[in-house]
């Protein structure tokens, strides 16, 4: 009985970075359109408020008391969240050179999420 609970938490756990891992990919597709040569407004503005929205719902997580994480990791973890939405704040105001910090920590943040 208690393998079983010890998988479904354990499954559970990979399936939440999966879809993390997926939703900052997502991110980074949306950020390197936002920089490229032939970007239009809203590819900027979709970049920053996906971004914004993605880290305000990691930082929530984080701060919750059912995260499993650590209270260091999590409180350096909100600490690059506050700094990813100041980002997308400053990406959607029109600064695009953002976006490439932007793209380097969602990269490496996907690359902590797999096993």
């Amino acid at each position: 009985m208690i393998d079983m609970h010890y998988e479904s938490v354990t499954d559970s756990s990979t399936h939440a970075r999966e879809i993390e891992r997926k939703a900052l990919a997502h991110s980074v597709e949306l950020l390197k359109k936002a920089m490229s040569e032939n970007r239009k407004p809203a590819d900027v503005i979709e970049a920053a408020y996906f971004t914004r929205s993605l880290w305000t719902a990691f930082i929530r997580d984080l701060g919750s008391e059912d995260n499993a994480l650590s209270k260091d990791l999590r409180a350096q973890l909100i600490s690059i969240g506050v700094r990813m939405i100041d980002c997308s704040e400053k990406l959607r105001n029109g600064d695009i050179s953002t976006a490439e910090e932007m793209i380097d920590v969602s990269e490496i943040i996907s690359g902590g999420l797999v096993e």
